[in-house]
This record gives C-alpha cells, sequence and structure tokens, in this order.
C-alpha cells in the first residue's frame, strides 16, 4: 500500500503534466481556430459533458470507496460496472444525435459533438480501471495514463495545425488522447491483476451497487450541470463568439484546478473513506491538512493573477481575446473555492454523506442556472462567470455549516495559517502591482513568486519541523498520510 502522501505526489505529477500541456495546447489552438470556431470547439465539449453521467452513473466513486473498504470484491464490482457501461454507451450516443437533431445543430456541430461523445466513453471507460487502481491506494499507473494521454493530444493536435486541419477534424486529436488513455488503462490492469477484466451480472451485487450508487448519482448530475451548463447557456442566449471568451478565460484557473485540486481529491478520498471507519481524530487532522495546502497554492495564484488578467490574455491568446480580461479576474476569485469544494466534497461523499452533498449541488445548479439567464443577456460572459462564483460562495457557505458541526474548525493554528498565506498573497499581489507597467510578464510572475516565497518564509507560515514532514511525506513510504 502506497502512502496518501506519495498517491498526492504521483498524482499532482501527473494531472500537472495533463492540464499544463492541455492549457499549451489549447492556447495554440485558440489562436488556431480564431474566437468564433473556438467557441464552437468548446460548445461540443461542453454539451456532451453535459450527459456524461449516463456514462457512469457514479460508479467510479462508488468502487473506489467499496475496494478501498474490502479488495476481495474487486473483480465482481468491477465485472458488474463495465457490463452496465456498455448498455450506457449505446444509450449515450442514441441520445446525442437525438438532441442534435431535435435542437437542429448545423453539420459542423453535430460531427464535433459525435466525435467529442467518442472521447467521452473512451474516458469513461478508463476512469473506471484508474477508480480500481485508486481503491487500492495506487495512483502511479493513472499518472502514466495521464502523462502519455496529452502527449498523444499534443503531438496529433500540433502535427494537425501545421497541415491546417478543419474545425471539425480538430477534434480527433482528442480522440486519439483518448484511445491512448484507455488502452493504457486497460493495459495496466491487466498486467497488475494478471487478468483481463470480464463482463459479469449478478442481479444481488449490481443491486447492491445501485443501491450505494444513488446518492452519488444525484450529486454526480448537478455537477455536470455545473460545470458545463454555462458554455451551452453562452451559446443559446448570446453568441458563439461569447463561448470562445469565456473558454479561453476558464482554461487558466481550469488547468490549477483540475492538476492540483484534482489531485489531492484523488488521492485523499479513498484515506478519507479509510480513517472514517477507524480514527476520527485522524480523518480530522487530513482534512485540516488539505484546507491549508491548497489555500498555500490557490490564494497566490487568485491575487497575482487578478492584478496581471490583462496581461495574461494578451501574452498567452492575443489582442483579439482580451474582452476575456474581466471573465478570467472573475473565475480566478472562485479558484480558491473551487479548490476547497474539490476536497470538501471528496470528504462528504467518504463519511456517507453522499445525500447532504446532492441537496448542496441540486441548491446551487438551481441558483446558478438562474443567475445565468438574468446574467448572461446583461454581461455576457462576464456574466456567466460572476454566476458561477456567486453559486460557488452558496457550496461553501452550504458546506461550512455543516462541517462546522462536524469538526471543530477554531483550531487556532489553522486560522493562523489561513491568515498569513492570505496576507503573504495580499502582500505579493501588491507589489506586482506597483510592477506591472516596469516588467514583462514571465518577470513579474518570476517576482511575483519570489515575494510569495520569501513571506511564507519570514511569516514562518510553516515551521522547520513541517517541512521536514512534507519531505517525509512526498519520499518515505507509510500506510496513510
Amino acid at each position: 500500500m502506497i502512502s496518501t502522501s506519495k498517491n498526492t505526489f504521483y498524482l499532482l505529477v501527473g494531472y500537472i503534466y495533463q492540464k499544463l500541456a492541455a492549457l499549451i495546447y489549447f492556447i495554440f489552438l485558440a489562436r488556431y481556430l480564431g474566437v468564433t470556431n473556438f467557441g464552437k470547439y468548446n460548445f461540443a465539449l461542453s454539451f456532451t459533458a453535459l450527459f456524461l453521467v449516463i456514462l457512469d452513473f457514479s460508479f467510479a466513486l462508488v468502487l473506489t470507496r467499496e475496494i478501498a473498504r474490502n479488495r476481495e470484491k474487486l473483480n465482481v464490482y468491477l465485472g458488474n460496472i463495465l457490463f452496465f457501461k456498455v448498455f450506457a454507451t449505446i444509450f449515450y450516443f442514441c441520445l446525442l444525435v437525438l438532441l442534435s437533431f431535435v435542437l437542429k445543430f448545423p453539420q459542423e456541430t453535430f460531427y464535433l459533438v459525435l466525435l467529442a461523445g467518442v472521447l467521452a466513453v473512451l474516458e469513461s471507460f478508463a476512469n473506471t480501471f484508474y477508480a480500481v487502481f485508486r481503491g487500492i491506494l495506487d495512483m502511479r499507473y493513472e499518472s502514466l495514463g495521464l502523462i502519455l494521454n496529452k502527449t498523444a493530444v499534443l503531438i496529433v493536435g500540433f502535427t494537425f495545425m501545421a497541415l491546417n486541419f478543419p474545425l471539425v477534424l480538430m477534434m480527433l486529436p482528442l480522440v486519439a488522447g483518448g484511445i491512448v488513455y484507455f488502452s493504457n488503462a486497460l493495459s495496466f490492469f491487466c498486467r497488475y491483476f494478471g487478468s483481463f477484466p470480464k463482463l459479469i451480472y449478478q442481479s444481488s451485487v449490481f443491486k447492491k451497487l445501485f443501491n450505494l450508487m444513488l446518492p452519488f448519482f444525484g450529486t454526480t448530475v448537478f455537477n455536470q450541470i455545473y460545470l458545463n451548463i454555462g458554455p451551452v447557456l453562452l451559446n443559446f442566449l448570446a453568441a458563439e463568439k461569447y463561448v470562445g471568451y469565456y473558454s479561453a478565460a476558464n482554461r487558466i484557473p481550469l488547468a490549477i484546478l483540475t492538476s492540483i485540486g484534482g489531485a489531492f481529491a484523488a488521492s485523499l478520498y479513498p484515506s478519507f473513506s479509510y480513517w472514517f471507519v477507524r480514527d476520527k481524530s485522524r480523518l480530522a487532522l487530513l482534512l485540516k491538512k488539505g484546507i491549508a495546502y491548497l489555500l498555500l497554492f490557490s490564494l497566490p495564484i487568485c491575487f497575482g493573477g487578478c492584478v496581471l488578467a490583462k496581461q495574461i490574455i494578451n501574452f498567452i491568446y492575443g489582442s483579439d481575446y482580451l474582452p476575456a480580461s474581466i471573465t478570467l479576474i472573475i473565475l480566478l476569485f472562485s479558484l480558491p473555492l473551487q479548490l476547497l469544494d474539490y476536497v470538501l466534497a471528496a470528504f462528504l461523499n467518504a463519511i456517507e454523506k453522499q445525500k447532504l452533498n446532492f441537496k448542496i449541488r441540486m441548491i446551487a445548479t438551481f441558483s446558478f442556472i438562474t443567475l445565468n439567464i438574468f446574467l448572461i443577456p446583461i454581461f455576457f460572459h462576464s456574466g456567466a462567470a460572476l454566476s458561477f462564483l456567486i453559486s460557488l460562495i452558496l457550496i461553501f457557505v452550504l458546506e461550512f455549516i455543516y462541517l462546522k458541526k462536524f469538526f471543530n474548525f477554531k483550531d487556532k493554528i489553522l486560522l493562523k495559517k489561513i491568515f498569513l498565506i492570505f496576507l503573504a498573497s495580499l502582500l505579493m499581489g501588491v507589489f506586482v502591482y506597483f510592477l506591472r507597467e516596469k516588467l514583462n510578464l514571465i518577470f513579474l510572475v518570476l517576482v511575483g513568486i519570489l515575494i510569495y516565497g520569501l513571506l511564507v518564509f519570514v511569516f514562518q507560515i510553516f515551521s522547520l519541523k513541517e517541512l521536514k514532514e512534507l519531505k517525509v511525506i512526498f519520499f518515505k513510504k507509510s500506510s496513510h498520510l
């Protein structure tokens, strides 16, 4: 068994490479396609993502949790879930085709949607196999899969750009990456367990998994809607170019969010499940550590990114995308809350509070859609970002109301760390603000990192003992963090 912290390290490497590679690819793709075509491209990805829950029904979350608790059930649980996914895939494509005709998508958009659907299916099956590795607390294979996935996307994508391929075919690099991702997941599984996964249907087992899945399912449905409805509503309530602005701005915090937050949540979730049934005090300590480390990463990015938003957009995408600057500022303000939500949502699922998680997502999703309907016609892409931020604040408040009953967050050490991290981030942002006209963007980022690092050291946010513990966490094996 690999330690939680080592798993976090492995996934951080994989997620950071994946998201940096994706960010670099989408930067070039946005310039290559232009604002309107980039909007069409992202609309197709967001539209197909709205229905991803059909492919998985949240069984991957159940699989991870149940294997973490009882590994002997691995084959029978996996076989039943794979059996279900075959039929879910057929239904998923039928739904995409039907909706495309009902909504009268142009032929180009229809093809983009179908290819994005193929990508979704490949990644869904791959994630099921990687859910097994998460359950046995070994994330090395998923990390390698993520790296190989995005390497394939970069190679195929840049080749297609060099050959001047049209918009529709520019979805194929992602599909190629999905094929690599799925192939590696299946190969890793066969090598690790010495057998090919089998489709199994046992009514009693499937009913058990189905009942365990139901509380997760509602949460996942609203999560998918919440994360993907913005670009879809922008397309219908405004225009494709505004989808392009929003997507360009969102790619930057999204790369940070899914790399750092995704790695933390993926590695902490099975450990939350483990300690919940063994030691509540260790469970509380693990959650508090996660909160402190996520704020350490996210708050300086929030403050520094907001100060440099216009320079970042111009440097990355060019002057055609400058209207996305305000949108980027709003989305960066939401970043710390998003990262915390990754861990808090994983925590609630692990302690069997899926129903509470479901209610929170449902309330937030309805508020998000309502806010979008009112704000998009007025503020366009920035209206979608503002709706996202407001509804995210609502999620955090609702989560905190419950969690403060479960744990005592009036921990003086934790509160002091949070205050000092906030202060260091704010001071760094002020320094960068006054230097922003004197240095180019790369030097400003480096100066910001240096100033923040010095302030963390001066404020002694983490003691020498804690730094030594961090070294042990990432480079020594233990059963759990």
